[in-house]
């Protein structure tokens, strides 16, 4: 595994559920400076539990984390819609499906 492959993974998976470092960080119950430093590289040798926390911040299973499969993009756009007012999932589903049809 490329050694930016997790800080990378880290920082694209916290942008997408839209949190800052902060807000990981206190999901995670762990420091911002740490997950900055996570982010950045500075932090070689990641411990398994470690990222055990973090995924759990995020949301995520380990094995989600390591997957590159559809099952993580679902788990976040069902996230995502979950957080929007009722009113808008429908609409925002509309979206998503000619989007799909749009990739075929």
């Amino acid at each position: 595994m490329n050694s930016n492959h997790i800080p990378n993974k880290i920082r694209y998976l916290r942008r997408i559920k839209g949190y800052s470092q902060f807000k990981l960080a206190e999901l995670s119950d762990v420091s911002d400076s740490l997950i900055a430093k996570i982010e950045q590289g500075k932090v070689p040798n990641l411990s398994i539990s470690m990222l055990a926390k973090i995924s759990s911040g995020l949301g995520i299973t380990l094995n989600d984390f390591f997957s590159d499969n559809i099952t993580l993009s679902q788990s976040i756009i069902t996230d995502k819609l979950e957080q929007l007012p009722r009113n808008k999932r429908e609409d925002a589903l509309k979206v998503i499906i000619q989007v799909l049809e749009l990739m075929k």
